[in-house]
């Protein structure tokens, strides 16, 4: 995994970018603090959870951001998944 700071280029936003190296394509889904049932509930935040092996989540609590996803192939049949996190 690689996380790198970013820009984007046209919205003139701060953000983050995630690389994951991976075989398939990561299930993921991106929960309010209601849906994730957080004992605090806070509308500032969104949870990035990932589903792993048996059954079980992953996530990632994050504040309010736009989220841009990619999918790239690369050399080598190895694929990457590249997800950017940009900061309203």
């Amino acid at each position: 995994m690689e996380i790198t700071n970013i820009k984007h280029p046209k919205l003139k936003l701060k953000g983050y970018r995630i690389k994951y190296h991976f075989k398939s394509k990561p299930k993921f889904r991106i929960l309010n603090a209601l849906e994730q049932c957080v004992e605090k509930y806070n509308e500032d935040y969104i949870y990035l959870v990932f589903r792993c092996k048996n059954e079980e989540n992953v996530g990632i609590r994050i504040r309010k951001c736009i989220i841009l996803e990619e999918f790239s192939v690369e050399k080598y049949e190895e694929q990457i998944y590249q997800l950017d996190l940009f900061y309203m």
